[in-house]
């Protein structure tokens, strides 16, 4: 048999485009370079699964002959297949498959992809029927081109065009005249997934009506390294003694790029088919990005590095002798005595700055700063630096929830997430996810007979809106 790959704009799946329409992309993002060919039985039973090379044909791709025995078939296609198996007894629709990191299948000119979904959980495999007259020359084809969808999500950023209104950030820090956008990069990406994708219920096709079935995706334990890439403690570590008091709180300073960023499709709390259940966007499990700002702050005394500030109860300083100011006793050193507040001031000082003296490397200057912090509960922004955290909210579908269609935090496969960053509302934390209270979160001699599949990728749904920081 052989097979064409290709997708249409009034196609069933559950990337339909919303109001936002579709992006091609890149040519990365929608190359076949190879496909493996999944030949079913109507329950979604694996009988065969082969790997082929792909061609280019008008309108999309197309695989040479597949070899396959005489009967009749549901088909499927795992396109760019990379180190992914599929064995003989698998079925389709319970497929669960793991990846590490975006690098197994967002790479460009290796983008994974499958056939898509028709938002219901029916196999809706491609039938096609081989007969004993399909030999390699006359391979037998599906009656319609079988349509794919990449199993990434992709998100990308910008900042409002006519700047980032930072207004409600300057009324909470003295000095603070700018916030500059230094990039961002994905937290809690998931790495189990569904070859096809699960629903709750059927959708909702009527033109215009909201789908009120629910995104399942594989059972997540919270925070469980075995889930989930870029979590937390790759961007921060956190560290408590055994009565709960915290002994450290580092920023471990990783890459925040300009993007895009890929994931897989995650709706964390979704496995009992409800997205609203509680526990279901906790900060561990939820899908996001960090986004990471330099603060420019004029009045500044640059004892953590230039633009330097801290938080101190809720509140914002440019320096550590305003929040003695307003908080007499911060840096006391509780001995019972009634020391003198300026001999303590310039303590305190001495101690954030007493890594940065001499040869002092950076590793003694993050645990000096870190001890500072836990010591006094201060929060300090080190070189201005502040992380604000985003998690990502699907804008084509919703669920129901008190008798109304609402939108959920979710990613889902072959969309692009395009943030728009439009304002900031409040100062961000000084590591990502913020500490103290931390946000710690809790896949033959008999002629043989032949069948050939044609794909081409859908393309992106877009889901974009603007983003208030805060």
């Amino acid at each position: 048999m052989t097979l064409t790959l290709v997708g249409t704009e009034n196609s069933d799946s559950r990337t339909v485009a919303g109001e936002d329409g579709t992006d091609e992309g890149i040519t990365g993002e929608s190359t076949i370079s190879e496909a493996m060919v999944l030949l079913c039985d109507q329950d979604g039973n694996v009988l065969s699964a082969k790997k082929v090379n792909c061609k280019s044909v008008t309108g999309g791709m197309e695989t040479y002959p597949v070899e396959a025995s005489v009967g009749t078939y549901y088909v499927y296609v795992i396109a760019n297949p990379g180190s992914l198996s599929v064995s003989t007894g698998d079925n389709i629709t319970t497929l669960q498959k793991t990846i590490t990191s975006s690098a197994d299948f967002a790479t460009n000119g290796k983008f994974l992809m499958f056939s898509e979904c028709n938002g219901t959980d029916k196999t809706g495999g491609q039938k096609i029927t081989v007969s004993a007259e399909n030999d390699y020359d006359n391979p037998a084809k599906t009656a319609s081109p079988i349509k794919l969808d990449r199993l990434a999500a992709k998100i990308t950023y910008t900042q409002k065009a006519e700047g980032v209104d930072i207004t409600a950030a300057t009324a909470q820090l003295t000095g603070l005249t700018a916030i500059t956008f230094n990039g961002f990069n994905l937290v809690n990406g998931i790495k189990d997934f569904y070859l096809q994708q699960h629903w709750s219920a059927a959708a909702t096709t009527t033109a215009g009506v909201s789908h009120e079935n629910t995104l399942l995706t594989p059972t997540v334990v919270n925070n469980a390294e075995a889930n989930f890439y870029n979590r937390w403690n790759d961007f921060r570590t956190i560290n408590k003694d055994e009565n709960d008091s915290y002994t450290g709180a580092i920023d471990l300073k990783g890459t925040y790029g300009a993007g895009p960023l890929y994931c897989m499709e995650n709706n964390s709390g979704s496995t009992t088919g409800d997205c609203f259940a509680e526990g279901s966007d906790l900060n561990g499990n939820t899908t996001g990005v960090i986004f990471k700002a330099t603060a420019a702050v004029t009045s500044s005394d640059g004892l953590a590095g230039a633009n330097c500030f801290y938080a101190y109860n809720g509140e914002y300083f440019a320096s550590l002798e305003a929040v003695q100011a307003k908080y007499p006793a911060v840096f006391d050193d509780k001995d019972g005595l009634d020391n003198d507040r300026s001999e303590e001031l310039v303590a305190a000082q001495t101690e954030l700055t007493a890594a940065k003296a001499g040869t002092a490397d950076e590793s003694a200057t993050v645990k000096t700063i870190s001890d500072f912090r836990v010591k006094y509960d201060i929060h300090v922004y080190e070189d201005g630096v502040m992380y604000y955290t985003h998690y990502i909210e699907d804008q084509n579908y919703t669920a129901a929830k008190d008798g109304q269609q609402v939108k959920y935090q979710s990613v889902m496969r072959n969309t692009v997430y395009g943030l728009t960053v439009n304002s900031v509302k409040n100062i961000g934390d000084d590591i990502p996810g913020g500490w103290n209270p931390d946000t710690d979160p809790e896949d033959p001699t008999t002629p043989k007979t032949y069948l050939v599949v044609e794909c081409q990728v859908n393309p992106w749904v877009l889901s974009n809106y603007d983003v208030d920081l805060q």
